[in-house]
């Protein structure tokens, strides 16, 4: 199958192999791309998040990821059941109907809490480990990050991630900065 005829096959919920299947190689997994005309998710009474498929299953609790929550955050969403088996994957956010992508949205949202960096009170260096203390859109926070170089990722649109030593993740966007926490960041850039 050509990658056109993939492309043309991801909305009608077929299974896709992998390119090295393709190309005669193993197949070690496959990818069911659900057929966005097909989903409804609701809200239950428990607060759990339902999916309905038009003329196959309904899964009573999903649970709903990003496969590149960072560089594709609004393509290839995964859908898993309660036991974590794989349901399928959303191609595009963008291709779901408003109700079920502001489900889908809340959902996500519950799983990855990254904190904004609104300005920023103090920054230094000190044998290697930069000290941050800052404002998020989530409260007052310290950061201790061990390796600068390689724990601070530039994005494509201007954004800086951050991960600390903790493993926790902030996002810094310039734009929404005030003049003194800029001036302290150009340092980073």
């Amino acid at each position: 199958m050509t990658d056109a005829q993939n492309k043309a096959n991801a909305g009608n919920g077929e299974i896709i192999p992998d390119t090295a299947a393709q190309a005669g190689g193993d197949i070690r997994f496959s990818i069911e791309y659900l057929d966005p005309e097909t989903l409804s998710f609701e809200r239950t009474p428990a607060g759990t998040l339902r999916l309905h498929v038009r003329d196959k299953a309904c899964w009573l609790d999903v649970r709903i990821g990003r496969a590149f929550p960072v560089t594709n955050p609004e393509h290839y969403i995964e859908v898993r059941a309660r036991d974590n088996t794989s349901i399928g994957m959303i191609f595009a956010l963008a291709a779901i109907s408003e109700a079920n992508r502001r489900l889908v949205a809340e959902e996500i949202e519950k799983s990855y809490v990254v904190p904004i960096i609104t300005s920023i009170a103090e920054m230094r260096e000190e044998q290697g480990t930069l000290y941050m203390a800052v404002d998020t859109d989530r409260g007052k926070s310290v950061l201790y990050v061990f390796h600068p170089h390689d724990d601070i990722v530039h994005l494509r649109d201007g954004r800086l991630r951050i991960k600390d030593a903790l493993d926790n993740i902030y996002e810094i966007r310039p734009w929404m900065l005030d003049q003194a926490s800029l001036k302290l960041i150009d340092k980073l850039v």
